[in-house]
C-alpha cells in the first residue's frame, strides 16, 4: 500500500523514459496514465508503447492519473469547475509504424475495412472539415468520420451517436503523424468533435516537445 501512496509524492515533472523505433523519449511523470509505483518509473522496458493524456485547451497535466476513468470533466483540486471547452484528452496508445518498412497506417486500413462491412446502399457527407460515413439503412453503431487526404497526417474517428444516450459519450480516433510515423489512439469527449483539429495538434504539439534528440540508447 505504502509503494502505491508514493506515487502522489512523485514530482509530476520527473522524465519517464520510453523508447519508439528511433525516437527517444522523456515525458513529464504528470502526463502519464497507468502511472507505476516511483520504484519501477523508469525500470519497465523502454521500448513500448506511450500512453498519456492532457487538458484541453492549454494542455497541462492531469492532477490524478485517468486510467481507468471515463470522466473528461473532473473537478480538480484548486481549480475551476471544467467549462464545455475544458476537458481531458486521452491518448491510450502511440506506436511507431515504419511504413517505409511496408506496414501499414491504421487509420486507411480501418476506413476501407468498416466500409467493406456494409451490406447496403451508403453515402457521404462533409461535416466538421471531416467525410462523415451517411450509413442508409446499414446498421450503425458509432458515427465515422474521417479524413485521409492530408499530407502530413490521416485519421479516422468513431463518434458515440447522440441517439444512444452514453453515459460518457465519445469519440476514439486514429491519427497517423505521416512524416513521424507515429500512430496514436485518442479518446475525447463526443461534444468536442469540432475541435478536432485543436486536439490532433495538441497531440502532435506535446510529442515533439517530448522527443530527445539524438539516438535512442541501445540498452
Amino acid at each position: 500500500m505504502d509503494r502505491w501512496a508514493g506515487i502522489e509524492k512523485m514530482d509530476p515533472n520527473y522524465p519517464v523514459k520510453r523508447i519508439l523505433g528511433p525516437y527517444r523519449f522523456e515525458i513529464p511523470f504528470g502526463y502519464m496514465t497507468g502511472r507505476p509505483t516511483p520504484e519501477q518509473v523508469n525500470c519497465y522496458p523502454v521500448r513500448k508503447r506511450i500512453e498519456f493524456a492532457f487538458w484541453m485547451p492549454d494542455l497541462r497535466a492531469p492532477k490524478d492519473d485517468t486510467w481507468g476513468k471515463s470522466d473528461f470533466r473532473p473537478q480538480e483540486p484548486g481549480r475551476d469547475a471544467p467549462g464545455p471547452q475544458d476537458y481531458i484528452v486521452e491518448v491510450p496508445g502511440v506506436m511507431f509504424i515504419d511504413t517505409k518498412a511496408g506496414k501499414s497506417e491504421s487509420p486507411s486500413v480501418r476506413f476501407w475495412n468498416s466500409l467493406s462491412m456494409l451490406d447496403e446502399a451508403f453515402g457521404f457527407e462533409q461535416k466538421y472539415g471531416l467525410l462523415r460515413v451517411l450509413p442508409g439503412k446499414n446498421p450503425n453503431v458509432y458515427d465515422d468520420y474521417s479524413d485521409l487526404s492530408q499530407e502530413d497526417y490521416k485519421i479516422i474517428l468513431n463518434c458515440s451517436r447522440p441517439e444512444d444516450h452514453r453515459l460518457n459519450p465519445l469519440c476514439q480516433a486514429y491519427l497517423y503523424f505521416t512524416d513521424l510515423q507515429l500512430e496514436t489512439v485518442v479518446r475525447f469527449p463526443a461534444d468536442a468533435l469540432p475541435e478536432w483539429r485543436k486536439i490532433k495538434d495538441g497531440v502532435r504539439t506535446l510529442a515533439e516537445r517530448w522527443i530527445v534528440k539524438g539516438k535512442p540508447d541501445q540498452n
